[in-house]
């Protein structure tokens, strides 16, 4: 999904040549209501990053373990040994949508260069919708803020909200900001699209997870209740 880049004590970091992509995807899996044996961990070159470990654990066990008001969602955990992976998936998901889908990364001694946020950005979604016959020059594109993006994509008859977001400051000897850990939203709806309710599906859900306490949301963005968002989503509308 995104370059990385070794952090080192010695090394400024604008001396550092852009190389090594090493960025996790996770192919189609993120649209869909595959089992744990269907995650991949492959960089966007297509390198192997180790063998899978994806194990079934509770809210007590997530990296978001103080969250609450997330609802029921089905949480994988991956343990590498340079990163920690999760994968949330709602219960109610459908292939074409309705869905709500989560996959977040951290990463062990590593960061993601903010420089290359935008070309990680269009790397993960081609690569998540290249199925679906569709890429990110078909997407309407908006900045939250300096690491975060939300991009607009309809295909067929499903609108979906694609929400990337870098976060977890850990570059302190650096003069830019530089994260450890970031998270994927896919929240997809059929019929009539209406991106502002699955903008703030996706934005509610960043602002109700967090960690040590702390909101992982993009500041400034209102935010509504997410159970009852999700409920809505999952809720067919009655013919009139």
């Amino acid at each position: 999904m995104r370059l990385e880049r070794r952090m080192s004590n010695t090394i400024h970091l604008k001396s550092l040549p852009v190389i090594v992509r090493n960025s996790v995807i996770v192919l189609a899996i993120l649209l869909v209501t595959g089992t744990s044996a269907a995650q991949e961990n492959r960089t966007v070159d297509g390198e192997e990053l180790g063998a899978s470990s994806w194990q079934g654990i509770t809210l007590a066990d997530s990296e978001f373990y103080g969250s609450r008001d997330t609802g029921d969602f089905l949480i994988l955990r991956n343990e590498l040994p340079d990163r920690i992976q999760e994968s949330w998936r709602h219960p109610n998901n459908s292939q074409h949508g309705p869905l709500v889908t989560m996959f977040y990364e951290r990463l062990v001694d590593n960061f993601f260069a903010a420089e290359l946020f935008e070309a990680d950005f269009r790397s993960v979604f081609n690569l998540a919708f290249e199925a679906r016959g569709v890429d990110l020059d078909d997407a309407r594109v908006v900045s939250l803020d300096a690491n975060a993006k939300v991009a607009f994509i309809s295909y067929a008859a499903t609108r979906c909200v694609f929400v990337m977001r870098v976060f977890g400051p850990i570059g302190a000897n650096s003069e830019i900001p530089n994260d450890d850990r970031n998270a994927r939203l896919f929240v997809c709806q059929r019929g009539d699209p209406d991106d502002g309710f699955l903008r703030d599906i996706a934005l509610s859900m960043l602002s109700t997870l967090q960690q040590e306490g702390r909101s992982i949301g993009i500041a400034g963005r209102p935010v509504s209740a997410l159970p009852a968002l999700i409920d809505r989503l999952f809720t067919p509308e009655e013919a009139a």
